[in-house]
């Protein structure tokens, strides 16, 4: 059960990751692949809660899990941000 918790949370995190480095510069292409990279972990890991959870439980499992790892993927970024000065 809990392996399933973290496997939710590391999915969002590596996706909201993808998205974030999706946002930042250069080339077109590689932007694109980062990006639909990130929705596609984003959309393994909803697959994933509603999988091991009933559709209830899941769904909420899964945006409790999105909003977390959008948090670290953000503070993280600040952090590296900061350390780089």
């Amino acid at each position: 059960m809990l392996m399933a918790h973290l496997v939710v949370f590391i999915l969002s995190m590596s996706g909201f990751q993808l998205l974030a480095m999706a946002s930042s510069r250069g080339r077109f292409w590689q932007r694109r692949d980062l990006f639909w990279s990130g929705w596609l972990l984003l959309l393994v890991g909803l697959m994933a809660a509603l999988s091991g959870w009933r559709p209830g439980l899941g769904l909420t499992l899964w945006l409790g899990y999105l909003s977390a790892g959008a948090g670290v993927v953000f503070l993280v970024r600040i952090l590296g941000r900061r350390e780089a000065r």
